[in-house]
């Protein structure tokens, strides 16, 4: 059984920490890459729409394969769990469209690059959320700088539409008053 087919044991919720909620991410993620493929091919045959039926489908059938081999004995969150599971599904899917059908950009698709904007702003939030040690004031914006870099990791988006995941993040959060310091 490869690694990233192991069942991880967490028997309640109150026993997801960050560091379990980052190794699950990261084990997830690799689980994901592995069998996109679906849904790269079912976002192809779309014509590059994400909103078709064929492709929730190819999503949430994914999404329920890796709850089932990761979170099934978890009951509390499992909606919160399913809707990051399926966001890094889209998210996944989207970077290698991008890779590998159009040059490493969006920019060609506008509908792409708008739901990757999206996805990301909800990935920004949720890290923020899940991390303790995140410092944002309107006087340091330094490791909102560096969740936007690591959330572009991958390099498909040029300065301008980084600096409009920027401000969609900094706008999250003073909206959700997530921890801002004084």
């Amino acid at each position: 059984m490869n690694n990233f087919e192991q069942k991880i044991e967490v028997s309640s919720q109150s026993e997801l920490t960050p560091d379990i909620f980052s190794r699950l991410n990261e084990e997830v993620e690799d689980l994901i890459v592995n069998k996109i493929n679906s849904v790269v091919v079912a976002i192809r045959e779309s014509g590059f729409k994400l909103d078709t039926p064929e492709i929730d489908k190819k999503i949430k059938k994914l999404s329920d394969s890796i709850f089932e081999k990761y979170f099934s004995n978890i009951e509390a969150g499992e909606d919160a769990i399913r809707e990051n599971v399926e966001r890094k599904i889209l998210k996944i899917a989207i970077e290698s469209i991008a890779k590998n059908d159009l040059g490493g950009s969006l920019g060609l698709y506008e509908n792409l690059e708008e739901e990757y904007l999206e996805v990301l702003t909800e990935e920004g939030v949720f890290a923020i959320k899940n991390n303790s040690d995140f410092y944002y004031s309107d006087n340091d914006l330094s490791d909102l700088k560096l969740l936007v870099d690591k959330l572009n990791l991958v390099g498909i988006l040029d300065n301008d539409k980084k600096g409009i995941l920027f401000d969609s993040i900094k706008k999250n959060l003073l909206e959700n008053f997530i921890r801002k310091a004084a």
